[in-house]
């Protein structure tokens, strides 16, 4: 006991979680990389405003797939540690420091992704003013819909720091002194499971948001294909009757009568 409460002091003075913000301890991609690549992702989808599902759209679901496998094997991590029934190790603590890292980056994340994906629908809705799809839902419904999950996101911190007998996240100024925080809170065994609990319902909630998302997106670019589909249908339809018309020629000349003068014109 005496050993975890040594390593905890010299952790926050010597500032390991300053370091880990900076970058020095990394799993693999991390970060919330894989939802910043979300955002570049609509954003060339805005621009190419078509037929997208095929090429970018698989890249948009390889990338909310990782983001939730990274959620995942955090969530694992946190549960196979709580099964352990012990004080936790240095190792095992700074590993609890570095996924609680990367649960704040992709936290943060949400906002520039969600606001991304308000991007393209904006861009949508100024081709298409008019537009709702089978389920009557338009542009602006689908806008409605991302800032209800943007408000929903904003709440996980807050109750994961009410599992771990903390008070509210946002009287601290950043992501490192609530990461401090939490690793002070676990300097007993009873503290540890508090932690480890909230980081598994953080990770929870987190992959719980970004099914939504997924399922939001994907919604939006079937219908957004579909009406571009029937523009391109509509449009190819009118040019063919178009040159229909301009091939039409008539079998015979029609003789008209000249009614007042009995002449044939």
């Amino acid at each position: 006991m005496k050993k975890i409460k040594v390593f905890i002091m010299t952790l926050l003075l010597v500032g390991i979680s300053v370091n880990v913000s900076a970058g020095i301890i990394k799993r693999g991609k991390g970060g919330g990389g894989d939802l910043k690549r979300i955002v570049t992702i609509l954003a060339a989808m805005q621009a190419k405003q078509a037929l997208m599902a095929t090429d970018l759209g698989k890249e948009l679901n390889e990338a909310i797939q990782q983001t939730q496998n990274q959620l995942k094997q955090i969530e694992m991590e946190m549960t196979n540690m709580m099964d352990l029934g012990q004080e936790l190790t240095t190792g095992q603590l700074m590993k609890i420091q570095q996924d609680y890292q990367e649960l704040m980056n992709i936290q943060n994340q949400f906002k520039d992704t969600i606001s991304s994906f308000k991007n393209f629908e904006q861009s949508f809705k100024d081709t298409y003013a008019d537009f709702k799809n089978l389920e009557g839902l338009s542009p602006e419904e689908y806008m409605r819909k991302a800032d209800d999950l943007l408000a929903a996101t904003k709440d996980i911190t807050k109750s994961s720091f009410a599992i771990a007998g903390l008070g509210d996240p946002e009287r601290l100024a950043n992501d490192s002194q609530r990461i401090a925080e939490l690793m002070r809170a676990a300097n007993t065994a009873e503290g540890q499971k508090a932690v480890l609990q909230a980081g598994v319902n953080m990770a929870a909630e987190q992959t719980k948001a970004l099914l939504e998302l997924r399922t939001l997106i994907a919604s939006s670019l079937k219908t957004q294909n579909a009406e571009e589909m029937r523009r391109i249908q509509n449009e190819k339809a009118e040019l063919e009757h178009k040159k229909a018309v301009m091939r039409y020629k008539p079998s015979k000349k029609y003789e008209k009568l000249d009614l007042i003068n009995g002449m044939k014109w």
